[in-house]
């Protein structure tokens, strides 16, 4: 219990304590977004708006449990679902459910490429780093 008039926690702690937080992050990425509603070219094809890239720079990616949810889509052929924590500096401009996380670098050979879809957004009383939930479907690897 704090003295009276006190705070256990410093109101710069957050502040103080972030470049701690960035420096653990050991990987890069970009994280892109797609809005708009793309165009139909004249033979009726549609084309999906360009990506727009929000962030690029140091990450830290982690699996938070080894459980694999199987699915199976319409053609029936089941995928493996996983789910990550990634986080990206405090600072970063703001990121939205469904932007597309691509891991351009990381310690482990295999994971550079692999690509995340933003599922949810994590808050917390400590602003040390932003911390996103994301959804990887085995086998989405981007070609650097």
């Amino acid at each position: 219990m704090p003295l009276p008039n006190t705070r256990v926690i410093h109101p710069n702690w957050s502040a103080h304590h972030r470049p701690t937080a960035t420096g653990a992050m050991t990987a890069t990425c970009r994280i892109t977004r797609t809005d708009g509603d793309g165009t139909v070219g004249a033979d009726g094809t549609w084309t999906p708006p360009a990506a727009t890239t929000v962030y690029t720079g140091p990450c830290m990616v982690i699996a938070p449990s080894f459980e694999r949810n199987p699915r199976v889509s319409a053609e029936q052929t089941q995928m493996t679902r996983r789910d990550y924590m990634v986080s990206v500096p405090w600072d970063v401009p703001e990121i939205h459910i469904g932007d597309v996380i691509t891991v351009t670098s990381a310690v482990d050979p295999r994971l550079a490429g692999r690509t995340f879809a933003v599922t949810g957004l994590e808050y917390e009383s400590e602003q040390w780093q932003r911390t996103m939930l994301a959804e990887e479907v085995e086998g989405r690897v981007v070609e650097q």
